[in-house]
């Protein structure tokens, strides 16, 4: 029973540019959408969906019609940042990133999210950023596929894709929340000289808890919470603010459901409670957009037809769910189960 009270532990990592933020310190632009696509390098004739995935037609399944592909598109900045992040969720299965004709890394794997600074090579006004991915038939690929071998070589930027834009030189580089059912252990790592770090509890647009800490590491513990369950999957949102000299100079935003998972005597306990896990197993393959959801509401609606039907638990089936997924399902009060 310690391995299973290991996997079901409530860690939830949240590296600096995945955090969707909306503060004076920083901006996001996201990069999904619609890019311009080339099968040979050259001739940039085709058009592709960000998130998405090479096409795969019945006379080349289980492959897509191409094993390489170059993606091309033209941003706009109108403003200078001091710090600019360029990060991808996920692609399919070797990457070179170029932008205004510098190569700027190189990425192997296709499950894991991965960002560099892009900061010099951007300009004011246009700026072309090229992606060229790359990867092998499936019986000459060596790595994980995940269940890439029944449905389809997966090929391509299949999760977001984004920039991040910071306003200032220090910045939160990584925050971990350790979550339980009264409190959240709090680990943050930071670029640059700051003083303190502010926080605040919010219950919708009610502060339950502020504080402050000049440590990295530190706990915030509220009092006369709803914990998160099936029933009840309750919501808080805590923000956390970087300050130097008396500035806020990041911030980061984080959805929060209390809950604590344990077992004990042989059961599975949710805030100390026994429960009976009722779980169905989610493929995530959708018929028009293959391993990509159409969007957090198509997700959102398949979870609510599993919880409509009596089910409690989605096994996320040999891959890794986008943010999306993992959101909707803390929303509605569903419980996942991720192969990994």
């Amino acid at each position: 029973m310690n391995s299973l009270k290991v996997f079901f532990t409530v860690l939830l990592t949240v590296s600096l540019y995945s955090i969707v933020v909306f503060s004076e310190s920083r901006e996001e632009i996201s990069l999904n959408g619609i890019w311009k696509v080339s099968y040979d390098g050259s001739n940039f004739d085709h058009e592709m969906r960000v998130p998405g995935m090479i096409p795969i037609k019945p006379e080349t399944y289980p492959e897509p019609v191409s094993h390489e592909v170059w993606y091309k598109k033209t941003i706009y900045l109108n403003k200078k940042f001091k710090k600019v992040f360029l990060k991808f969720y996920a692609v399919d299965n070797e990457c070179t990133v170029y932008i205004n004709g510098d190569r700027i890394f190189k990425h192997l794997g296709g499950f894991d999210s991965f960002e560099f600074e892009v900061t010099p090579h951007l300009k004011l006004g246009e700026n072309e950023i090229i992606v060229y991915v790359k990867d092998l038939p499936l019986n000459q690929f060596n790595g994980v596929v995940g269940k890439q071998d029944w449905y389809g070589n997966c090929i391509g930027i299949w999760q977001d894709a984004e920039l991040i834009l910071l306003k200032e030189n220090t910045f939160f580089e990584k925050c971990i929340f350790e979550i339980s059912d009264s409190r959240i252990k709090v680990q943050t790592s930071v670029h640059g000289e700051w003083d303190e770090i502010h926080y605040f509890l919010f219950d919708e647009n009610k502060v339950i808890i502020e504080g402050s800490s000049k440590n990295l590491n530190f706990v915030v513990k509220p009092h006369n919470i709803e914990k998160w369950t099936f029933e009840n999957p309750k919501l808080y949102s805590l923000r956390i603010n970087l300050l130097k000299d008396g500035k806020n100079i990041d911030t980061i935003r984080k959805k929060i459901g209390f809950r604590k998972i344990d077992t004990k005597d042989g059961k599975i306990l949710l805030n100390d409670v026994p429960i009976y896990i009722k779980g169905l197993l989610d493929q995530d393959f959708w018929p028009e957009t293959g391993y990509v959801a159409p969007s957090k509401e198509a997700i959102r609606s398949q979870l609510l037809i599993a919880k409509q039907n009596g089910f409690n638990l989605i096994r996320y089936h040999v891959k890794i769910p986008p943010k999306q997924y993992i959101e909707a399902a803390d929303e509605i009060g569903m419980m996942l189960w991720i192969d990994l």
